[in-house]
């Protein structure tokens, strides 16, 4: 972005992008004199990227002159506003492959704590399924076989919350949007806490809902580096301490900046070290494996978000790495309210699952037949094509995205085709929502595994037609 509260950040444009100042859209923009969807920037038919007004406010300008729809080239000024310009120029690839492989290596020096903590919650499940097998069928319904319940739950739940951080970690495609900083902030400390030494403690003072637009993994990329680094800095000490600090200031034009501060106790940057500790490659720590990108990315993900970071030292000992960017003026963007079900809620209808790892498909089909609903399933992409198009029609399809044979994306495309009317949910392994354009045409809703029983009951019960002749029947097939 050239001008405007995100200035100097970087967007990948898709096939079909929009611009606004609404948290919906694919760029957010940060300025009250643009319209919630202000425009939309596309591929044509003549594969050249054209841009198209959507109605705003205050207009849409190509260089200077405003336009209702107008084709765009190399270097075009874009300007929504009076306020807010982009620069339409070339995507450097190169430069996102960069920035995945120091998620790598990053993720490389967290993988003996990752591998730590999921082993300690895989064998808390493995322990607590052991002793409810060993227990007399009578009694594994008793208090000790509850207590084991809960145990595998909570364990279960724990590793699917560390792998969802890892997986949005090592995303490759950025997705610029609205983003709570505190979040990801809580994120980055939740994975330290996991992956560090016990004897190195990590405090924080986080401000509450502090939004900016940008790409989340990115940013949660820039935490983990800078704490990463501070664990390094303290690691040989007993009792080190690294301090992670999020604040709010505005200055004299009432600009809004978020404040990411990471101090450590340990011995400082030399004097000499301080004006390079930015530049690539420069390490101070090549006996431990340290390459030099990682305080070079956290510089570069930060001027591609608009924002400022420097290092210095603290006084009484220790270093500090600050990082200000452009914050979003107002606090809380308003969320949809989304009601509250019982867990064991009944529902009627007819279900299509399409699914190809069998611990799982048994594993929801065993849920959706518990609420109430009949399901048939499949096992791969065309035979999930022929479920959905064959009779009996279903209420529900539940399609997995990565299917053998055809993908859930395929499926569901062809299914709308032939005339496949029910509410479609589609499934992933994989955290990332599909853009919600692409969700829009296929009509169809996105949930990432796992899904837990409260919040599969309130999507089902918020997407389902209305009920259809009740049925006691289930196939497998």
């Amino acid at each position: 972005m050239a001008e405007g509260s995100s200035v100097g950040q970087k967007f990948r444009l898709g096939a079909r992008t929009t611009l606004g100042r609404g948290g919906d859209c694919d760029i957010v923009v940060d300025d009250r004199e643009v319209s919630r969807n202000h425009c939309v920037v596309f591929v044509a038919a003549d594969g050249q990227h054209h841009v198209e007004d959507l109605g705003s406010r205050n207009g849409t300008f190509v260089n200077g002159e405003r336009v209702q729809r107008s084709a765009l080239t190399l270097g075009d000024q874009l300007r929504l506003g009076p306020d807010t310009m982009v620069v339409f120029s070339q995507y450097d690839a190169g430069e996102e492959q960069v920035l995945q492989r120091q998620r790598l290596e990053t993720l490389g020096r967290l993988t003996a704590g990752v591998a730590h903590d999921l082993n300690n919650m895989l064998g808390a499940i493995l322990a607590s399924c052991s002793y409810l097998m060993d227990l007399p069928p009578g009694e594994r319904s008793g208090e000790e076989g509850t207590d084991c319940l809960q145990d595998i739950e909570s364990a279960a739940g724990r590793a699917s919350a560390l792998s969802r951080r890892l997986l949005g970690f090592t995303r490759s495609q950025p997705q610029r949007g609205l983003v709570n900083l505190s979040e990801v902030c809580r994120e980055a400390v939740q994975i330290a806490r996991r992956t560090f030494e016990a004897s190195v403690g990590v405090e924080t003072n986080l401000r509450p809902k502090t939004y900016v637009t940008g790409d989340s993994a990115q940013l949660l990329q820039v935490v983990l580096n800078l704490l990463v680094n501070a664990r390094d800095a303290v690691q040989e000490s007993h009792g080190a301490k690294i301090q992670l600090t999020l604040s709010r200031e505005s200055d004299t034009r009432q600009a809004v900046s978020a404040v990411l501060t990471v101090e450590d106790d340990g011995p400082g940057i030399p004097e000499e070290v301080l004006p390079h500790v930015f530049e690539p490659f420069f390490t101070t720590r090549a006996e431990r494996n340290g390459t030099g990108v990682g305080l070079a990315t956290v510089r570069d993900v930060a001027e591609n978000h608009g924002a400022e970071v420097h290092a210095d030292n603290r006084v009484g000992g220790g270093a500090r790495f600050t990082m200000r960017m452009p914050a979003l003026r107002r606090g809380t963007p308003h969320a949809p309210v989304t009601a509250t079900m019982p867990h064991r809620k009944r529902m009627v209808g007819r279900v299509a699952f399409v699914e190809d790892e069998p611990l799982y498909r048994r594993g929801l089909v065993r849920l959706l037949g518990n609420l109430g609903l009949t399901v048939s399933v499949a096992k791969d992409g065309p035979g999930g094509l022929d479920l959905l198009t064959s009779s009996p029609a279903f209420d529900l399809a539940v399609v997995d995205i990565d299917l053998p044979g055809m993908s859930g994306i395929e499926v569901v495309r062809r299914a709308r085709q032939r005339g496949f009317g029910g509410a479609i949910l589609l499934i992933s392994g994989h955290r990332d929502a599909l853009p919600t354009a692409q969700l829009s045409r296929l009509e169809a809703r996105f949930m990432s595994k796992p899904i837990g029983l409260h919040e599969l009951t309130t999507t089902l019960h918020d997407m389902m037609l209305p009920p259809s002749a009740p049925s006691s029947e289930e196939t497998l097939g």
